[in-house]
């Protein structure tokens, strides 16, 4: 018969959560390249939609007190769409109004879905 000294558990470590340094460095490498690249679609007047300006133009028209009006659409954004949640970036744009905002932005969270994946 064993006793309960005889027999030892092995320890359990905790898990570890920890992102390793590649999938940051590659998330980093993405943002940079992506970013630069729709920088230079935007200076070359290249830009393939125009969700991209419809979507400054909404921030533009809030911080100008014009309101949730788009005027490529004739009418109130939230009658064909109900997609608010660039409003999330108005801090930032009021920071910096520019489409390079927008473009960086759309990098970043597109690069953070790595970490999930991973």
């Amino acid at each position: 018969m064993l006793t309960s000294d005889a027999v030892e558990k092995p320890a359990i470590e905790p898990a570890t959560w920890a992102v390793p340094k590649t999938v940051w460095l590659l998330g980093i490498a993405f943002v940079v390249t992506f970013t630069v690249m729709n920088w230079q679609l935007y200076r070359g007047l290249l830009t393939p939609h125009g969700d991209s300006a419809m979507y400054e133009e909404h921030l533009w028209n809030i911080t100008h007190g014009k309101g949730f009006r788009s005027y490529l659409d004739q009418g109130l954004f939230l009658g064909e769409h109900l997609q608010v949640i660039h409003l999330a970036l108005l801090p930032l744009y009021l920071l910096w109004p520019s489409h390079f905002l927008l473009e960086l932005c759309e990098s970043l969270a597109l690069a953070s879905g790595a970490i999930p994946v991973f």
